[in-house]
C-alpha cells in the first residue's frame, strides 16, 4: 500500500472512498437538525462541550455537524488537515483516542491545539456504503481519560448516523428518512438512559447509585431504568431488599439492533 505525504497509507486517497464521500451529498452542505442531533446525543451523552460529524477529504475536513465549536471554525464548517484529528480515525479505521493532546507524539504538533483549542478527543469511524468517511466525535479543552464505554457509546451513535447515510444512498429519502430515525431513537434512548447504559458499564449498581453517578434525580432513574428493562437493555436481580441493575447480555448490540429496526421501517 502507497504512503502519502502525511506519512499516512493511501487510504485517505483511495477512489472508492472519495467516490462515496463525494457522492454522499453532504460535503458543503447546508447544516442540517437531522445530523445535529446526533453530535447534540454525543456531547451529552459523554459530557463534552464539543462534538463533530466530521468527513475528512484529501486535503480538508468539512463538519457536516458541529456542536461547540468556537468562531471563526463554527460559520467555516472546515479546516485543512493541519487541524484535523479525524483524519487518524479514517487512515486507521479504527476509535483513536487522546488524552492530552500536548503529551501525546500522535498529535503534538498538530495546529487544532492551538487553533481550535483540542485537548481531548475521541473519535470513532463513521461508516458508510463500507468506507470510513470521516468520525463521529467528541472533543474537550482540557485532559480527559476516555473509558472503554465512552468508545462503545459514541461507537453506537456512529453507526446511526452511517447507516442513516447509507439509505440516503439507497433510496434518496435522506431528510425524511433520518427526521423520523433520529425522533424514534430519541424517544426510546434519550440523552439520561444512554448515560445510565454508559454508568452500568462499570458493573452492578443499585438505583442510588445510578442517580449519584448521572446526576438524577431517583424518581427519574427508576422510571428511565424501567423503559431500558423493557428493551431488554438492563437487567436486574434482586438481594433481600435491594436491587441490582446491570447491562444485559449484548446490550450495546441490542441498541444497534433498535437503529436497525428503525432503518427498516424507513425504508419500507
Amino acid at each position: 500500500m502507497q504512503t502519502s505525504t502525511n506519512g499516512f497509507s493511501s487510504y485517505t486517497r483511495d477512489p472508492r472512498r472519495l467516490s462515496v464521500l463525494r457522492g454522499c451529498g453532504l460535503m458543503d452542505a447546508p447544516a442540517a437538525d437531522s445530523l445535529d442531533r446526533w453530535t447534540r446525543l454525543g456531547a451529552r451523552l459523554l459530557r463534552t462541550p464539543v462534538s463533530l460529524v466530521s468527513l475528512v477529504d484529501t486535503d480538508r475536513q468539512f463538519f457536516a455537524s458541529q456542536i461547540g465549536l468556537g468562531e471563526p471554525w463554527a460559520t467555516r464548517r472546515q479546516t485543512p488537515l493541519t487541524h484535523s484529528f479525524c483524519q487518524h480515525v479514517v487512515e486507521t479505521r479504527a476509535p483513536f483516542a487522546v488524552q492530552d493532546a500536548h503529551n501525546d507524539s500522535r498529535v503534538a504538533g498538530n495546529l487544532a491545539i492551538r487553533d481550535l483549542g483540542v485537548v481531548g478527543y475521541l473519535g470513532v469511524p463513521l461508516e458508510v456504503d463500507g468506507e470510513v468517511l470521516g468520525s463521529l466525535c467528541a472533543i474537550t479543552p482540557e485532559p480527559r481519560a476516555w473509558t472503554a464505554e465512552d468508545v462503545e457509546a459514541l461507537a453506537t451513535l456512529a453507526f446511526g448516523v452511517g447507516a442513516a447515510v447509507t439509505e440516503r444512498l439507497r433510496s434518496q429519502r435522506f431528510p425524511a428518512g433520518l427526521e423520523e430515525l433520529g425522533s424514534q431513537f430519541g424517544a426510546l434512548a434519550e440523552p439520561a438512559r444512554l448515560r445510565l447504559v454508559v454508568a452500568l458499564g462499570n458493573g452492578e449498581r443499585t438505583v442510588g447509585e445510578l442517580a449519584e453517578a448521572t446526576a438524577a434525580a431517583q424518581p427519574n432513574t427508576s422510571r428511565h431504568l424501567a423503559v431500558l428493562l423493557a428493551q431488554g437493555i438492563v437487567a436486574r436481580r434482586r438481594e433481600g431488599v435491594r436491587t441490582f441493575y446491570r447491562l444485559a447480555p449484548g446490550a450495546l448490540h441490542r441498541l444497534r439492533d433498535v437503529i436497525w429496526a428503525l432503518l427498516d421501517r424507513v425504508a419500507h
